[in-house]
């Protein structure tokens, strides 16, 4: 088992059986409360499709709606002209805006680890000889750039922010705009940074959003990695710390990552309040340390001797976080369900979206669609 592996029942068991236990009521309750304010009665609404990890393959049937996301990983070797595909595919979708970011395989994306992609024929190219295939950009004159791909009206975000208008309805005169921000950056998946073929790595000691942050005004945030703690498969928990902290901070109406095949399909709800915060605290106490090269490995012996199962009741931080988790979350279902109170309204609590189609056997779904 590695550490993009579905842990067993049995592993979450001996990592946390309090956890284990929660983890359906809680998210019970998230669901008994409203769902998350992500504009006014008034405002336009904006259906949103989103898909990541298609890894070369194609959905026979995607979603209508008004705007498409695609969260990353579209190839496998990530070459020019596997990109080119992925990219001419996703044009003959019928939504009006379409958004991509890179992600970890889709590595000539990445001008750091582009010159060790073979170069493979060229998008434009209809034949090419074998031995072009074999050379490598760091022996090429003049290497192609991100502008050699044809993307059509997609906007392809890399750190980068964009704007985007929404023309108004019969129901909603009113256009809107949307603030939409692309983040490749994943925590780092090789320990040997120098001969990785995995795009879009951070080192362990390094902050990408220091050099990278986030607009507080952002909308919607995709990113190719989950936030620590969220679809990020308790106890190996791969997900980003820095961007949990970013979610935070900008709390966006609408999350969505992919990279976690295992956890695909996922919706959770994100409130940003004390019930949350409890939650993810939990999880830090119990989940597995260390890089995600060194996760997944443990046998059912190693969490035997090193889970938590038998600390969980000795430990009052967890008893504590318990009630802490189950008393906001009944607290928020007891207010905007029976008093009819609201919640922390528009701009502070959103959707968190794993849209990873990737699975044993294919792709699945249609794409996850939601309003916002």
């Amino acid at each position: 088992m590695g550490a993009f592996d579905a842990p067993s029942l049995l592993t979450r068991l001996l990592a946390s059986p309090f956890l284990t236990l929660l983890r359906p009521l809680y998210t019970f309750l998230l669901y008994l409360r409203t769902p998350p304010r992500t504009r006014l009665p008034s405002t336009r609404p904006v259906r949103v499709v989103c898909i990541s990890d298609t890894h070369t393959l194609t959905l026979d049937d995607v979603a209508d709606g008004d705007l498409l996301i695609h969260a990353g990983d579209m190839t496998n070797d990530g070459t020019l002209a596997e990109i080119q595909a992925q990219i001419d595919w996703i044009k003959t979708l019928p939504h009006a805006h379409k958004v991509v970011i890179a992600g970890n395989h889709d590595s000539w994306l990445d001008e750091r680890i582009r010159p060790r992609i073979p170069s493979g024929p060229s998008p434009s190219s209809s034949s090419s000889s074998s031995s072009s295939s074999e050379d490598d950009y760091e022996h090429v004159t003049n290497p192609p750039t991100p502008s050699t791909l044809d993307w059509g009206e997609i906007h392809y975000l890399q750190n980068r922010t964009l704007a985007l208008p929404f023309p108004p309805t019969p129901t909603h005169p009113t256009p809107r705009i949307l603030t939409l921000h692309g983040v490749p950056q994943i925590p780092p998946l090789d320990p040997s940074p120098s001969t990785t073929l995995h795009a879009f790595q951070y080192p362990p000691d390094t902050n990408p959003y220091t050099t990278h942050p986030i607009p507080p005004s952002t909308d919607i945030l995709i990113t190719h990695s989950p936030p620590l703690h969220h679809c990020d498969l308790f106890p190996h928990s791969i997900g980003c710390a820095h961007l949990l902290a970013q979610v935070w901070r900008v709390r966006p109406s609408l999350l969505v990552f992919g990279h976690v095949h295992a956890a695909g399909g996922v919706v959770e709800r994100g409130f940003y309040d004390c019930a949350q915060r409890s939650w993810e605290e939990l999880c830090s106490r119990r989940c597995e340390k260390g890089e995600i090269w060194e996760k997944g490995e443990r046998g059912v012996l190693g969490w035997v001797v090193r889970g938590g199962w038998w600390r969980d009741a000795l430990d009052w931080r967890m008893w504590k976080g318990m009630v802490g988790v189950v008393f906001g979350a009944a607290r928020a279902v007891v207010w905007t369900r029976v008093w009819g109170g609201e919640t922390a309204g528009v701009g502070r609590e959103g959707w968190i979206i794993n849209a990873a189609c990737k699975a044993e056997s294919g792709l699945r779904g249609r794409g996850i669609v939601v309003e916002i």
